[in-house]
């Protein structure tokens, strides 16, 4: 069971544009990330204790389409998998990915995709402790899919479920982002971490955490600092 303390005012350590939530406690750890910004197939992701010992694939989307003279069809894809290291001691492992159908339309040499417009899931991860089989049913799962312009989801493990929400919100700016910038992982209302993807990245998690707690919440930040929109 995840263990929570009273919310005050967290202090910033990095100089990151990103807002922090209100509620993000005192004494919260934060750590800044190595190897986000910059993504390439292989390369490891650090933060705090954390680090990806193994990882197959980079996040980075593929895709592919069929198409005849003025419409067709294709699919994006990402797919990638790690194995996350506390201190250089395997602990959990995953594999993720997400899929998007699209329609493309075709005249002359230009053309449009018009993705899915139902909502659609922006990432799936099955998460194993360290030494397990992938063929084995996973202990836990990652599951996150879009929402209009934000990304919504869960990750659920041994200690139940934590509800994952994206913000777009940057400090001084009066209209949202984009695209994610923070994502937000409260259990039953409460906040545990906070993941920054902007920029070079950043990790939070609050004080009061069992160590398993943090485990599984470094291994889904990971997966979303893997991740390349």
């Amino acid at each position: 069971m995840l263990l929570l303390v009273s919310a005050l005012p967290a202090c910033r350590i990095t100089p990151a544009l990103s807002s922090l939530p209100d509620d993000l406690p005192a004494a919260t750890e934060e750590w800044r990330v190595t190897g986000h910004d910059v993504r390439y197939a292989g390369a490891p992701v650090t933060f705090g204790p954390y680090s990806t010992a193994t990882v197959s694939g980079s996040g980075l989307s593929s895709r592919w389409a069929l198409t005849g003279e003025h419409l067709g069809f294709g699919r994006e894809s990402s797919r990638f998998g790690f194995q996350l290291e506390r201190e250089r001691t395997p602990v959990l492992g995953a594999g993720c990915g997400s899929s998007l159908d699209f329609i493309r339309l075709q005249a002359g040499n230009a053309h449009v995709d018009i993705g899915n417009p139902r909502d659609a899931p922006a990432l799936e991860c099955s998460i194993w402790p360290a030494g397990g089989n992938p063929a084995s049913a996973p202990a836990g799962e990652l599951l996150l899919w879009q929402k209009g312009w934000d990304i919504v989801g869960t990750l659920r493990g041994p200690f139940g479920q934590v509800d994952i929400v994206s913000t777009r919100r940057l400090e001084g700016v009066p209209m949202p982002m984009g695209v994610p910038v923070t994502y937000r992982f409260t259990r039953e209302g409460r906040l545990v971490a906070h993941v920054d993807v902007l920029d070079a990245g950043a990790m939070h998690l609050v004080p009061g955490l069992t160590e398993s707690d943090r485990d599984w919440l470094a291994v889904a930040a990971t997966a979303l600092l893997m991740k390349v929109d």
